[in-house]
């Protein structure tokens, strides 16, 4: 009671009732309709512009995310006809055959990117992996441990360097090396 006067209880407001109107046609298209078009896009690229190592490299990318593997490797394989000194499609065809468990191929494949004087840390890191893979430890260490001399602020080198280390019983050394990638945002 204010002033002797009651209180009116406290109503919310009325809402009127909440309606969504979704349209009568479909607005999802269907995976493999998206799939397709991709697939048309791409060719097209490649027909309109087939000198051009860039648009083979897209359309590699393309298929192996669509998990066609032999026509990414032989997209990549024109790619690196036109441009053997790009190096992104060594990786995107390192990075197929590793999943493939082809792992000797894709390191004899990273093995050219050094041959050719490139050198990144995620060649170092997918080299390092590609050992791993073929139970080449040592070769494995080396690699990573390489990558992170040259390419310190790598923080997946880093950390996949001490995941190895830990693997290894170098638990100090992987200590540091994954507390330091942690540090970098990795």
């Amino acid at each position: 009671l204010a002033d002797g006067l009651p209180l009116a209880p406290i109503l919310a407001p009325e809402r009127p009732p909440t309606t969504l109107d979704l349209p009568k046609v479909r607005l999802v298209k269907e995976t493999k309709a998206l799939q397709e078009e991709l697939r048309e896009a791409t060719r097209e690229m490649t027909e309109t512009f087939p000198q051009d190592s860039g648009s083979w490299h897209l359309a590699a990318q393309v298929e192996s995310e669509l998990s066609q593997s032999a026509k990414a490797e032989e997209y990549w394989g024109r790619c690196l006809e036109l441009k053997p000194r790009h190096f992104g499609p060594y990786l995107g065809l390192a990075e197929l055959l590793t999943s493939k468990g082809q792992f000797q191929d894709a390191t004899q494949v990273l093995q050219k990117v050094f041959a050719l004087g490139g050198s990144t840390g995620e060649v170092y890191l997918k080299l390092g992996e590609a050992y791993e893979n073929q139970g080449m430890l040592e070769e494995s260490l080396e690699a990573l441990t390489t990558g992170v001399k040259l390419f310190p602020q790598e923080s997946n080198l880093l950390y996949g360097l001490g995941r190895l280390q830990s693997q290894s019983e170098q638990l100090s050394e992987a200590e540091d090396n994954l507390k330091k990638a942690i540090a970098l945002g990795g």
